[in-house]
């Protein structure tokens, strides 16, 4: 019998004696049964569970006595005895309520093993006492201090700009821009001219310009065509032969002196005629002393009477009568010739023609024909030639002039000749022909020096050492025969090599260096 076993035993004889005698009411009932055993009663007998004492194990009616409460526990004899689970742990819960150890400070047990505890409470970075860390800094300026991470500014070498830290190394003046690090002056990048915005001037414009968003233009000619620009040179010319410049803008001059019909050379008219009427070339209102075209030698014009006045029924030179109206057309020969003048393709009227000389009256007619005449005419001489109808008629027609003409060259070497030809032709391009003739004009533009062009000269070149290339005076620099000293253009023909070498006529000449000497050599 184990111990145990032996106390309960005890426990129960012990019990059994002291209710030894006992009874329900009055003492004359039968004494109780022991627990766990049957009992009679009313409907059988009745189990009573043993568990004095116990706190595990079977109660002896088929239950039990209760269980234990930790894992490691083992039900022994009706008591819970449990066996610690400390094998290989330090540390941590041994499986019956108590600990295999405690672990020391700073550290923490996880599964029986006492481990450091890291310490980033606070902290975002640095040690956290166990070999790792709480975290690191990022950026090329983080520094970590107590735990937390702190910028250190960097601005060695710089001046301005961001200094890592979200702050600045300086701000630059008025003017400049940050590159790099170094304040740079920017004010007139990309300006010739204007303020710099600072006060300061990123430069001037030549004569005639204006500044124009920072760069320089020539502004001197803007809103004019015409006239000076204020720095010696033209805003342009005026283009019509009538037009004048006026406050910078070319204004055309209306000529209608000694006339009273036509264009005014301004896109406006000096008059009209009445009607039936032409207006001629010298802007008169034609009759036959106002010739409404002018003729020359091959020429053929289309001409009409319609509607034309009757200045004359009869001209000197004929017996009969021209009743009809007539027109009248100018010709100047430029030769001494004969002349024939044929009138056709006529329709509506029988016409006459006449020529007339020295006037337009009906007495200075000079040659006549029906359809046509021939005369000896001299050069220079005005004539008309006067186209008129019969009977009052008038009508449409074509006149046409043929010459047989003489050239005229005597004394000339250029210019025409009188005949629709040449008396000849200047030698060059910088020759003009001015009365017949060659006159050379000297060509010295973007020239000093040299020939005009016209056998005489653009300038003479003032140094003693300059000569005329394309124009332009050039300096001969004069080394012949030296290796040093002046070259007589403003630079040297050659430097002397040695340190005590003088240049004396173009020559390198040693210097000797005695002084406070009385022996060795003479050089350094």
């Amino acid at each position: 019998m184990n111990r145990w076993t032996f106390a309960i035993v005890l426990a129960f004889g012990v019990g059994a004696m002291l209710c030894t005698g006992c009874s329900g009411k009055g003492g004359d009932e039968t004494p109780d049964l022991p627990s766990g055993k049957d009992a009679s009663g009313e409907g059988g007998p009745i189990c009573e569970p043993v568990c004095w004492e116990k706190e595990c194990g079977p109660d002896g009616c088929g239950s039990t006595c209760g269980e234990c409460p930790n894992a490691n526990d083992q039900c022994v004899d009706g008591q819970c005895l449990c066996e610690k689970d400390c094998d290989g742990k330090e540390c941590g819960d041994d499986g019956c309520g108590g600990s295999c150890g405690d672990c020391s400070a700073f550290k923490e047990c996880v599964e029986g093993v006492c481990l450091c505890k890291a310490d980033c409470e606070g902290k975002v970075c640095g040690p956290d006492g166990c070999g790792g860390s709480c975290g690191d800094c990022s950026g090329m300026n983080m520094w970590c201090v107590d735990g937390q991470c702190q910028c250190n500014p960097s601005c060695q070498g710089k001046s301005c700009g961001d200094d890592g830290c979200g702050g600045s190394c300086g701000d630059c003046g008025c003017g400049e821009d940050c590159s790099e690090g170094v304040c740079l002056y920017v004010g007139c990048d990309g300006k010739e001219c204007g303020d710099d915005g600072c006060g300061k001037s990123c430069g001037d414009c030549d004569c005639g310009e204006g500044c124009v968003e920072g760069l320089c233009k020539f502004t001197a000619c803007d809103g004019k065509e015409c006239g000076e620009d204020g720095c010696g040179g033209k805003c342009g010319s005026c283009p019509g032969p009538l037009d004048l410049c006026e406050e910078g803008l070319c204004v055309c001059q209306p000529d209608c002196l000694g006339r009273e019909c036509g264009d005014d050379g301004c896109l406006g008219t000096c008059g009209e005629c009445e009607e039936g009427i032409a207006c001629s070339d010298d802007g008169l209102c034609a009759t036959v002393c106002t010739p409404v075209d002018l003729l020359s030698c091959g020429q053929a014009v289309a001409g009409t009477t319609v509607g034309g006045k009757n200045a004359y029924d009869f001209f000197g030179c004929v017996p009969w009568e021209d009743s009809g109206p007539e027109v009248g057309y100018l010709f100047t020969p430029s030769f001494d010739g004969e002349i024939s003048v044929v009138v056709s393709d006529y329709k509506g009227f029988d016409p006459d023609i006449y020529l007339l000389q020295g006037g337009c009256s009906a007495d200075a007619c000079y040659a006549y024909g029906d359809i046509d005449f021939t005369a000896q005419v001299t050069a220079g001489q005005e004539y008309i030639v006067v186209v008129d109808g019969y009977n009052g008629l008038s009508g449409t027609f074509k006149l046409a002039v043929g010459c047989s003409c003489l050239p005229v060259c005597e004394g000339k070497e250029c210019g025409p000749d009188g005949c629709g030809g040449v008396c000849g032709k200047c030698p060059g391009p910088q020759y003009d022909c001015i009365d017949a003739v060659c006159v050379c004009n000297p060509s010295c533009v973007g020239k000093e020096c040299g020939d005009d062009g016209c056998g005489g000269s653009c300038g003479e070149c003032q140094g003693p050492q300059d000569a005329c290339i394309e124009g332009a005076c050039v300096c001969q620099p004069a080394c012949e025969g030296k290796v040093c000293g002046q070259d007589g253009c403003g630079t040297t023909c050659g430097q002397c090599p040695g340190p005590q070498d003088a240049c004396i006529e173009g020559a390198c000449v040693c210097q000797p260096a005695c002084e406070g000497k009385v022996c060795g050599g003479d050089g350094p």
